[in-house]
């Protein structure tokens, strides 16, 4: 019952938020193939609708998670346990994420030093 409402709410939202963040990392990763005075045709796969399909994905998910949120919170009554099971998932996220962050001192990687694991090929 509960438990299984809880565990998919929030297997649901790590989903969406997965999904959004390999949208922003291929955003990310192309702008450093590019920075660097690396072509995109070069690559073996090149997703089609480039950036646009990223952008959709992101705005889809932010849409998805924002409209679960905004049900729990126009609910009559409201229950702060549901809101914790559709929006846990966002907290949990972040702090993973920042802690990983934090712990390993590491920060954004600058474009032009993104490595590619490729050798230049001149």
């Amino acid at each position: 019952g509960e438990v299984f409402a809880w565990l998919l709410s929030l297997t649901g939202t790590s989903g969406l938020l997965t999904w959004m963040s390999i949208s922003v990392t291929h955003l990310r990763f192309r702008a450093a193939l590019t920075a660097q005075g690396r072509r995109p045709e070069d690559l073996p796969y090149r997703m089609p609708f480039f950036p646009y399909g990223n952008y959709i994905a992101i705005a889809i998910a932010c849409a998805i998670v924002c409209g679960q949120t905004t049900n729990v919170l126009t609910a009559d009554p409201f229950s702060f346990r549901d809101l914790a099971s559709v929006a846990l998932g966002i907290p949990l996220f972040a702090s993973l994420y920042f802690g990983y962050r934090y712990f390993n001192k590491s920060g954004l990687i600058p474009l032009d030093k993104c490595d590619f694991g490729l050798e230049d090929e001149d």
